[in-house]
């Protein structure tokens, strides 16, 4: 036999709305929000060898404290040199708790500046368009603090100038997801 369990309304005892988790209806691993940011305005970073934020910023609310999150990132990206030399470009996904917090460096974290290279054999300015992204899964102690991250690239040359890092617009197709999966 079958029963039928017809309510108006559920409430937790607190007389709130309860979240799926709350009533048995999610399990371990399953997306429970996801959110989507398109990065900002252009950047162009020259500084040798200095770190630049791609302005690819995207925070998060957490629905549970034991949450873990799923950062989908595509940034595009050029790199540029117009001297004699090689120019190499690195990037690296950083994360803060809360919007006081520090940023901690998730990948990259030996701060490889090789993941795209233009050698420049004569006086021509030389020029590489790419596209840098990836997943990266994070289960940081948040206490249901807002949870930020950052995309961040550095280029360096080995004459020191005449090089620049490029990160497009977001209406030029970088964005950053965030998937929040139950703990």
């Amino acid at each position: 036999m079958s029963s039928i369990l017809k309510v108006d309304t559920i409430q937790t005892t607190a007389g709130a709305a309860p979240r799926p988790k709350d009533i048995g209806l999610t399990s371990t691993g399953m997306p429970v929000q996801v959110t989507q940011a398109l990065s900002g305005s252009r950047v162009t970073g020259s500084g040798n060898n200095t770190w630049h934020e791609l302005n690819c910023t995207h925070s998060i609310t957490p629905l549970y404290n034991d949450s873990k999150f799923i950062c989908h990132f595509h940034q595009n990206v050029r790199m540029y040199i117009t001297s004699n030399s090689v120019c190499r470009a690195g990037f690296r996904l950083k994360r803060k708790i809360g919007s006081s917090g520090s940023w901690t460096v998730l990948t990259n974290t030996a701060g490889h500046r090789e993941t795209f290279q233009v050698r420049l054999p004569s006086s021509v300015t030389q020029e590489f368009g790419d596209v840098y992204s990836g997943d990266y899964l994070d289960a940081p102690s948040h206490n249901g603090s807002d949870v930020y991250y950052m995309l961040e690239g550095n280029i360096v040359s080995d004459s020191g100038s005449g090089h620049a890092i490029l990160s497009w617009e977001g209406n030029r197709g970088n964005w950053m997801n965030i998937t929040e999966i139950v703990g």
